[in-house]
């Protein structure tokens, strides 16, 4: 499996991307960055996340448009796979130094996210293999594994999040940043994590003008309020 330290990083960073020196980087608005893939694109995106570290990550901004420190603040608790729900109510983010989960940035940004379902049978799939571990690896998870501040309220384990590795190590954007080079380097696409965002807003845009042959203010009504939180 590919180790995101054995490679230099990502000049560009979101405002939240880490330590003072990343911080110096110029930031990005992810609203107006805008870049779409093509469908070949997606698939050879596909093709190289699959058995990475870094896959989780990759179908969740595929199939729920997820900022990235969204996706790396997912704890399996927000996880509802009754109901095929994902709720988004916090992110990670770096505090002088040290990796926290903290709220979003606005009450509009909190939302519940219908699992399709291939995502849904992949997380499955990783909850079953966590299951797995976590007798099998159980000395080294509690050995690798970072408290972090959750809310401001008590602190939490890295395990309890949807992004941590099998032995027990944090995820977090930085892991994301190895990827992005490989991929310019290997298949010459330009790939951010925040582009992930637009394909997934088109797609489910165009499902549901195609499902709904109504009025424009049914439509509205139809459409969740998140939706037109984004470009």
């Amino acid at each position: 499996m590919d180790n995101p330290e054995e490679e230099p990083v990502d000049e560009n960073t979101t405002e939240d991307a880490g330590p003072a020196k990343d911080r110096r980087a110029r930031v990005i608005d992810e609203d107006t960055d805008i870049v779409t893939f093509s469908d070949e694109q997606m698939i050879t995106l596909s093709e190289y996340f699959k058995d990475t570290n870094a896959e989780t990550a990759f179908m969740l901004g595929k199939y729920c448009g997820l900022r990235i420190n969204e996706c790396y603040g997912l704890k399996w608790c927000n996880v509802d796979f009754d109901n095929g729900i994902i709720k988004i109510d916090r992110q990670m983010q770096y505090q002088n130094g040290v990796i926290k989960l903290v709220s979003l940035k606005t009450r509009n940004a909190r939302r519940d996210i219908i699992m399709s379902t291939p995502l849904k049978e992949y997380l499955l799939s990783v909850k079953r293999r966590r299951d797995e571990i976590m007798v099998e690896l159980a000395e080294q998870r509690e050995q690798n594994q970072t408290m972090l501040s959750d809310m401001g309220k008590e602190k939490i384990s890295s395990l309890e999040l949807v992004n941590s590795l099998d032995e027990g190590k944090i995820q977090t954007d930085n892991s994301m940043k190895y990827h992005t080079q490989k991929i310019k380097i290997q298949h010459g696409i330009i790939f951010k994590y925040h582009y992930l965002r637009h394909p997934y807003v088109k797609s489910t845009t165009k499902k549901i003008w195609r499902f709904f042959s109504t009025s424009k203010s049914q439509l509205r009504t139809a459409i969740p309020n998140w939706l037109y939180q984004l470009p």
